[in-house]
């Protein structure tokens, strides 16, 4: 720990989604400034350790739970605010037997993790609260939703031609996805300390939910949309075939841009996933994109090496990622930590 703790924190990270489980304490990766621990409703002690990086490298939060579950997806990063994460932790009620039945009873612990305690109690170092279990009753459980404002219209067609389209008037543009996996190319994003609201989209010209361009339609469009309080939305529009022509291959690969993700501190830096489609198990790597000079920021960081990982002690996690696409949990929770531990 004390290695990882020479290294000076980022002002916010991207939480990886995926839990690095890890309750041999040889493969367990910790900084001393950001590990806590607790215990779980039915008695099971655990810990946690936020491995930070700076953005568009996503940070990891390893877990040892070594008396816990042993089935995948037990624990969940739940949202971030300030020097707060919060976090879930699923555990069987029935712990008689190693494998309990999959319909038996769960109990969903959820859990507080503090990054400046000394606000709240004279500590130093992170701490996790167990909240009090509770049952929020669902007053609109069987209602119609009626939505106040909304700028979408679905196209009826064939199953698989089902789209939401936007329109924006300023830039007159319309942009559509797919039904299936509109998620994968679309945020809604916090920068600028909470004073903007940003709106990330890209657009695939082919249509496609997942997969690589085809030749006949290949291309994207990425928009970005700011919001604040004092002036109306500004919309940028940079398309694949710009960008392209003003990049190399290195410096940015012809692969469609997915889950967007806007910088909390700089409005105009905008972090993409590119993902290669064309092995069985895809190479994943970043991108930030400046939005104002449509210009690569920095280098591409790779991120998943393919096949190559998967002798790794990474190979839970270079499985499990196409089938775990999710975005990433935008914190700024390190600016709050302790660093003369």
């Amino acid at each position: 720990m004390a290695a990882a703790a020479a290294i000076p924190l980022p002002k916010w990270v991207m939480l990886e989604r995926f839990i690095f489980r890890r309750d041999d304490p040889a493969s367990f990766r910790g900084d001393a400034r950001t590990t806590a621990a607790s215990t779980t409703s039915v008695g099971a002690s655990f810990r946690i350790s936020f491995v930070l990086a700076d953005p568009p490298t996503p940070s990891r939060l390893y877990l040892s739970w070594p008396d816990g579950p042993k089935r995948d997806k037990m624990c969940h990063l739940v949202a971030a605010h300030r020097d707060l994460v919060l976090l879930r932790l699923d555990s069987f009620l029935d712990t008689s037997s190693p494998n309990p039945s999959p319909f038996g009873e769960i109990a969903h612990d959820y859990f507080l993790y503090i990054a400046d305690p000394r606000s709240r109690a004279q500590l130093l170092t992170p701490v996790l609260r167990r909240l009090p279990a509770c049952t929020v009753h669902n007053a609109h459980y069987g209602r119609p939703i009626s939505p106040v404002a909304e700028l979408v219209k679905k196209i009826e067609g064939g199953r698989d031609e089902d789209h939401f389209c936007h329109h924006c008037l300023s830039q007159d543009y319309i942009s559509c996805h797919p039904s299936g996996r509109a998620e994968l190319y679309r945020s809604v994003c916090v920068t600028e300390s909470g004073r903007t609201l940003a709106f990330l989209d890209v657009v695939h010209h082919d249509g496609a939910d997942m997969g690589r361009m085809t030749p006949a339609e290949s291309g994207f469009a990425i928009v970005s949309m700011a919001l604040t309080g004092t002036r109306a939305a500004e919309a940028v529009m940079a398309e694949a075939d710009e960008l392209w022509a003003a990049h190399s291959l290195e410096d940015l690969p012809r692969e469609v841009m997915m889950i967007p993700l806007m910088s909390m501190d700089e409005p105009d830096a905008a972090h993409f996933v590119l993902y290669d489609w064309g092995h069985a198990v895809g190479k994943v790597s970043l991108v930030t994109i400046d939005m104002s000079t449509k210009r690569v920021v920095v280098s591409v960081v790779p991120y998943i090496n393919g096949e190559d990982d998967l002798a790794t002690d990474d190979a839970d996690f270079v499985k499990a990622k196409p089938n775990f696409f999710m975005h990433f949990l935008p914190a700024e929770f390190p600016k709050f930590l302790n660093v003369n531990l």
